[in-house]
C-alpha cells in the first residue's frame, strides 16, 4: 500500500485497546483468581439505546461496581498472562500499528454515567501505560475510539473524555 502512495505520504492501520480483554484472559486461565487481583470488572448486560439517542445531563445508568475506584495497576504476571499482549508489546509488532484508547470494558457510551465514562477512559489509560502500548512510535493519548460509535449524544461522556484528557473521538 505505501508503495503506491505519493512520496512523503504513510499508510497504517489503528487499533484501538480494551484493557479488561487482557484481565478478563489472564483472570480466566488462573483459577486461584489471585494472579489478576482485583480481577476484572463485570456488569449486568447493557440495554442498547435508539441510534440517536440524547441523554439529560447527570442522568444514565452507571454498571461498573461501586468497589471500582482509580486504576488498580495490577502487577505485571496479570499483564504478561495472555500471549496476544505479549505480541503487541514485542517492539516490531508494536510499532508496526498506530494505537488508541477504545476503553476499558467497551462499555456503551449512551446512557452511560459520568463515574462510569470516566472510569472507563482512566482505567485504560493506566492499563496503556502500564503494559507499555502508550509508548508506541504512533500512539494517540488524545483519541478515542467510542464503543460503536456511542457517547456522542451524552453530555456525562463528553466532559468526561474531556476531563481524560481526551480531544478526538
Amino acid at each position: 500500500m505505501n508503495a503506491k502512495l505519493n512520496i512523503g505520504s504513510e499508510w497504517w492501520m489503528e487499533i484501538g485497546h480494551n484493557g479488561n480483554g487482557n484481565i478478563e484472559l489472564v483472570d480466566d486461565a488462573d483459577w486461584s483468581g489471585e494472579v489478576c487481583s482485583p480481577g476484572p470488572i463485570e456488569y449486568e448486560e447493557q440495554i442498547d439505546t435508539p441510534l440517536e439517542f440524547s441523554k439529560p445531563l447527570g442522568s444514565g445508568t452507571s454498571l461498573w461496581p461501586d468497589t471500582a475506584g482509580a486504576y488498580p495497576n495490577y502487577n505485571s504476571e496479570c499483564l504478561e498472562g495472555d500471549d496476544l499482549l505479549t505480541w503487541w508489546t514485542t517492539a516490531a509488532n508494536l510499532n508496526a500499528f498506530a494505537h488508541v484508547s477504545h476503553t476499558f470494558t467497551h462499555e456503551d457510551q449512551n446512557n452511560a454515567t459520568y463515574s462510569d465514562v470516566y472510569k472507563e477512559i482512566t482505567w485504560n489509560q493506566g492499563w496503556l501505560a502500564a503494559t507499555g502500548i502508550s509508548k508506541a512510535k504512533r500512539f494517540s493519548s488524545l483519541g478515542l475510539i467510542p464503543p460503536a460509535i456511542t457517547g456522542i449524544h451524552n453530555g456525562d461522556a463528553l466532559k468526561a473524555w474531556s476531563d481524560a484528557g481526551l480531544k478526538y473521538a
